[in-house]
């Protein structure tokens, strides 16, 4: 299909907006005592979480939402966080696709909108979606409401403005894996948009076990990610667990020590997150 110069420089205005990295909520709660809390997840298996709550006034903490995984083979923990989508309606229905997934955007204009591509960038669906009289209100995904989405998605807590007492914004530059590929390496951005919650009684933490499908060297890999409730000082023991699981590299990911790389610079800007929060305590 050709598209048209007029369709291309829309959809190029409308992705300009897009944020350069991920997005997603940080949301926390002052506690000062924790427990554990069991629950089943899809298959059935057994799995527990840590649940904050107040215990008296005293000693408080922020205890923030996180999601741990052991992609490569070592837990550890991160901020959840995507992109934004875009979205559209098509003969009606509300609809939405994810950005720099071309595979999936190549499916669906083939699937349902008829158009064959042999390649596609993220300009080139926009417009292709912008060229079909069937697709209306064509659009790019509210940051706030895409960090909402993959914060409930990745985690399982799910915003709520009665609970929300307090919000701050952070624009950090972090380093993922691909960032390793440049020397020196080559930081992304991520809003982070922090909120401060009243508690978290209601939440059951989001578990989905997955299999390996994007780092080449590990297909097939199983692992987990799961939400939880941290305080920085156990996100760093788990850190300091991590590190020295990876003395005996056995049954690890050649990507292990990159991944603690990445787990350092996430848990610094956690830090600098909590710090403020404990500023604004005093």
């Amino acid at each position: 299909m050709n598209l048209s110069e007029s369709a291309l420089n829309t959809a190029k205005d409308l992705l300009a907006a897009k944020n350069s990295g991920p997005c997603g909520v940080l949301a926390y709660t002052l506690a000062n005592a924790d427990e554990n809390i069991t629950f089943y997840g899809q298959s059935g298996s057994q799995h527990s979480f840590c649940r904050p709550y107040l215990y008296g006034t005293s000693n408080l903490t922020p205890y923030f939402t996180v999601v741990r995984h052991n992609r490569t083979g070592i837990e550890v923990v991160a901020p959840p966080g995507g992109t934004q989508d875009v979205l559209f309606s098509l003969d009606g229905k509300k609809m939405s696709m994810e950005l720099a997934k071309p595979k999936n955007q190549i499916e669906f204009l083939k699937g349902s909108l008829g158009i064959e591509f042999e390649k596609v960038t993220d300009e080139s669906f926009v417009a292709a979606l912008l060229s079909d009289k069937r697709v209306l209100d064509v659009r790019l995904e509210d940051e706030f409401a895409a960090a909402v989405r993959e914060t409930s998605e990745e985690h399982g807590w799910v915003y709520d403005s009665l609970k929300a007492i307090k919000r701050f914004d952070v624009d950090a530059e972090i380093l993922s894996k691909r960032s390793f590929e440049t020397d020196p390496p080559t930081p992304v951005k991520q809003k982070i948009f922090v909120i401060g919650v009243t508690d978290f009684k209601d939440v059951t933490p989001a578990r989905t076990d997955k299999i390996e499908t994007k780092i080449k060297t590990d297909m097939g890999r199983e692992f987990f990610e799961q939400g939880d409730f941290m305080s920085l000082a156990v996100m760093e023991n788990m850190y300091e667990s991590a590190i020295r699981r990876l003395r005996n590299p056995d049954g690890l990911s050649g990507m292990a020590e990159t991944e603690l790389k990445v787990t350092r610079n996430r848990l610094d800007v956690i830090s600098r997150i909590n710090q403020t929060i404990m500023n604004n305590l005093s």
